[in-house]
């Protein structure tokens, strides 16, 4: 089990680093950090995902952090969603993706998606770009999206867009 320093301070997107100068900021250090996406927590709603479906999002960076996983929080019909996803997760031209099976994950709960390699957020990078797949299944799986909040652009779906915010968390180990 690892231990993390949670900082979950609005409007903060990526902040393990963002009271320091960028040349003070160690990347690479060996410290658990886990930080949650900015959003407001009023209200939610799910957005289903079947196979082959994605959600595309952006935000702005206020500060820097080695991202080594990504947790989305998702919905998994009691248990019972079967297949895989993926998240690829860019900023500046660089991008890294990893994958989860659904199996075993837990209702309503974060679902972590390790990244290989990691990606090294900074603030001087820009915006940030992730998508959140759907890969396989047949059951009923879900992605949980909140209001945005603070520097959250919004998502893109096949609907169109919006200003909502996938509950996610960045996680450095």
């Amino acid at each position: 089990m690892h231990k993390y320093l949670l900082i979950s301070l609005l409007p903060l997107s990526l902040a393990a680093c963002h009271q320091h100068p960028p040349r003070d900021c160690q990347l690479g250090a060996d410290v658990h950090v886990q930080m949650r996406s900015p959003f407001d927590d009023s209200s939610n709603r799910s957005i289903r995902l079947s196979a082959g479906e994605t959600i595309h999002g952006t935000f702005s960076p206020v500060g820097a952090l080695r991202v080594d996983a990504i947790a989305v929080q998702i919905g998994n019909g009691g248990g019972s969603a079967d297949g895989e996803v993926e998240f690829r997760l860019c900023q500046d031209g660089r991008c890294v993706e990893g994958k989860a099976p659904l199996q075993g994950s837990k209702d309503n709960d974060y679902l972590e998606i390790a990244l290989r390699p990691n990606l090294a957020v900074t603030l001087e990078g820009g915006v940030v770009s992730y998508e959140f797949k759907r890969l396989s299944g047949t059951k009923e799986m879900v992605a949980w999206v909140y209001p945005g909040a603070g520097r959250q652009t919004g998502l893109q779906l096949s609907a169109g867009g919006t200003t909502e915010a996938l509950n996610l968390m960045f996680r450095q180990y």
